[in-house]
């Protein structure tokens, strides 16, 4: 007989070292005499932050609180300032302000003003009363302010939801919503840097979005801006090498003989507006100056005014793809007395004259296919007319 252990014995033998090595490792199995305590680090410990009271955060002359240190700020419940001065002052750089879910609600004073470096203030409710204020100000001094998931409400007319200040830069709004007021979001400069995504303005009496050069507006939703008889109200309005993407712009009022109010308004060159819709009341749904591109947008311009418009300094210009209706027989596409801009492959309805100008023949349009016909124009580059 073999004296070789047999197959159930060398299993055994395994199961018995696996076992004594695993109590080895395990350590005691009954819990230390005492309270059970935490052996992780607690919130504060990860990112220390520092509650909005006058204890840590004392004002001055001019503001309820001021926050002078880097650093992580939350607010402990709802503000309401009585004062004529302003509610927050960040005067230092690299600080997060997070509301919390709570809201401040002032009733004579400013909102929040920003003048320190790479600030973020998010996730709350501001409620401004006072005629002539801002909700949250962006001084000229500020580089790299975030603004999210903000709610502003501004009760009275004279005053804008979001103030950006001459020389501010890299200025970045997202996730917001902003009612009433004169303006939503307002750069006092072209020369100012904003970057506006997923954010809805509403009700404002003149502009919803008034930004400048190298804005970068996207996503966003502009509606019932404007007031009959004032000038100049502007649902979107970009200076040069701007962008506004797959935004919505809707019911903008007419303005006055002195300017006009437009739903999305290029007021520099080298302007990219795609992928847009809009629904405008004003004698011009969209303008545009030169070097610019308009495609893929949707544009239904309600009155008896022009659809889209090149001014007259205009040139260089490439307008394709767009869905473009006259509500009331006016002008699809107005080219004046411009020339080098680039019409083709529109769809245009209800246009008395659906491309316009003194100088067509020097600009490039493509082929009218027209209604209640046959089709006899095969080029690619056709504008079909309805």
């Amino acid at each position: 007989m073999s004296s070789r252990p047999s197959n159930r014995a060398r299993v055994a033998t395994a199961l018995f070292v696996l076992v004594a090595a695993s109590r080895l490792l395990a350590g005691p199995l009954s819990p230390p005499i005492g309270p059970v305590t935490s052996t992780g680090k607690t919130t504060s410990e990860v990112e220390p932050r520092t509650i909005v009271n006058a204890t840590n955060t004392p004002g001055d002359g001019n503001n309820v609180y001021v926050i002078s240190q880097s650093g992580s700020y939350y607010l402990a419940g709802n503000m309401l300032a009585n004062t004529t001065t302003g509610v927050i002052s960040i005067n230092a750089s690299d600080v997060t302000l997070d509301l919390s879910g709570f809201t401040i609600d002032t009733l004579n004073a400013n909102g929040l003003r920003i003048s320190g470096d790479r600030v973020t203030i998010r996730n709350g409710t501001l409620i401004c009363r006072q005629t002539g204020a801002f909700g949250l100000n962006v001084f000229a001094s500020a580089e790299g302010t975030q603004i999210e998931r903000m709610n502003i409400s501004m009760a009275t007319t004279g005053n804008t939801g979001i103030y950006t200040a001459s020389g501010a830069g890299r200025v970045v709004v997202s996730d917001c919503k902003i009612t009433g007021g004169t303006n939503g979001v307002y750069t006092a400069s072209d020369f100012t840097s904003l970057s506006v995504n997923n954010v809805i303005v509403e009700g404002t009496t003149a502009d919803g979005i008034n930004a400048g050069n190298k804005a970068n507006i996207t996503n966003c939703t502009v509606s019932n801006c404007g007031t009959a008889g004032t000038p100049a109200s502007v649902g979107i309005r970009v200076a040069s090498d701007a962008v506004v993407r797959n935004c919505t712009v809707t019911d903008t009022l007419p303005g006055s003989s002195v300017g006009p109010g437009r739903g999305i308004q290029a007021a520099g060159i080298g302007v990219m507006i795609e992928g847009c819709t809009v629904y405008s009341n004003g004698p011009v749904a969209m303008e545009i100056r030169s070097a610019s591109t308009v495609r893929n947008n949707t544009i239904n311009q309600r009155g008896a005014g022009t659809v889209i418009l090149v001014v007259a300094s205009g040139t260089r210009n490439f307008i394709a793809d767009n869905h473009v209706i006259s509500g009331n027989f006016g002008v699809g596409v107005q080219l004046g007395a411009t020339s080098a801009n680039t019409v083709v492959r529109n769809y245009i309805a209800g246009a008395a004259s659906p491309v316009a100008g003194t100088n067509l023949i020097s600009n490039i349009v493509g082929a009218y296919l027209l209604n209640g016909g046959p089709v006899t124009e095969m080029s690619p580059h056709a504008n079909y007319v309805n």
